[in-house]
């Protein structure tokens, strides 16, 4: 079973996904660095950066990212 995050982390993974819906993509990163160092490679942190990532058309940064 996949580990949930606790709700103060999820809560940053949902404001970089607002801040993404908003095409600010600048902000959506700021809220994924504000999650704990623990969490930062916790599937649902990696999956909100590969999207933050691609709306950027960071390519080389997604399949880096992926490979984790």
């Amino acid at each position: 079973m996949k580990r949930l995050l606790p709700e103060e982390e999820a809560q940053h993974v949902h404001a970089a996904r607002g801040w993404l819906e908003l095409n600010n993509l600048i902000e959506a990163c700021e809220e994924l660095e504000r999650v704990s160092p623990e969490y930062r490679a916790h599937p649902e942190v990696l999956t909100m950066r590969c999207m933050i990532y691609g709306s950027a058309k960071k390519w080389r940064d997604v399949l880096t990212i992926g490979e984790t």
